[in-house]
């Protein structure tokens, strides 16, 4: 199904993918790779590929496990032999958030300097459309903590 539907989007000229993480059972370094082979191989370095990685789905009940699915999951990212340029959104997922959210995430990272090869970056989403002043200040703050970490690649 996934190749069909690249193969129509190929067909139209589109070249730029995001692969949503609604679900502890998807695969995206799988559909990334399905991604890159439909197309040609000199058209491959064309193609944009941006994983959401939603914390929500790739919990853990050992002690530091989320972080460590995380951090496995960059270096399996950056180690793929995609010829794609690869961006790596860390998303908190809805609902209240845990002890271990995207800026913790991101604090994290930086702190046990996780590498993240040149053709990959690390994205983070950004809400500037809170009705509350009060959780527009507080998401205004999360976001300056995030740049903060100087990781962050693209808003």
């Amino acid at each position: 199904e996934l190749r069909q539907r690249i193969g129509f989007l190929h067909s139209k000229g589109i070249t730029s993918f995001n692969l949503v993480n609604k679900s502890n059972k998807d695969d995206l370094l799988q559909s990334a790779k399905v991604i890159e082979d439909e197309f040609p191989e000199e058209c491959r370095s064309d193609v944009s590929i941006c994983a959401h990685y939603s914390l929500k789905y790739n919990k853990s009940r050992k002690m530091d496990g989320a972080f460590h699915k995380l951090k496995e999951f960059i270096e399996d990212m950056s180690m793929n032999e995609l010829s794609a340029k690869n961006e790596l959104l860390i998303v908190t997922g809805s609902g209240p958030k845990g002890k271990f959210d995207s800026l913790t995430a991101l604090q994290r990272l930086q702190k046990e300097s996780v590498c993240v090869s040149s053709h990959n970056g690390i994205a983070m989403a950004f809400n500037p459309f809170f009705p509350n002043e009060e959780e527009f200040k507080e998401e205004k703050t999360r976001l300056l903590a995030k740049l903060d970490t100087g990781i962050v690649t693209k808003v």
